[in-house]
């Protein structure tokens, strides 16, 4: 028991970290100023971080991760017809 909440320590300092990035990232592109060439690259990495780090680990901790969801299969006993006349 006491490696799992060792895993899970580990796992929340990497995700900490990787937010950090993201929003230092988000930070100096907003108060640096960059290049007129390298704007789309910036847009570009923005969207990337946003879309993918940000919430893959929002979605980590929100239940968002899909080898925890359950699958069920429906079979013909399960499902109930009404008749309507």
């Amino acid at each position: 028991m006491e490696e799992k909440n060792h895993l899970e320590v580990k796992v929340f300092w990497l995700i900490a970290a990787a937010m950090f990035v993201v929003f230092a990232y988000i930070w100096a592109i907003t108060f640096i100023p960059l290049p007129k060439e390298n704007l789309r690259f910036a847009d570009t990495a923005q969207g990337f971080f946003l879309g993918t780090i940000l919430a893959g680990c929002i979605g980590y901790y929100t239940g968002g991760n899909p080898a925890n969801k359950k699958t069920t299969t429906t079979t013909a006993t399960d499902i109930t017809v009404t008749e309507t006349k």
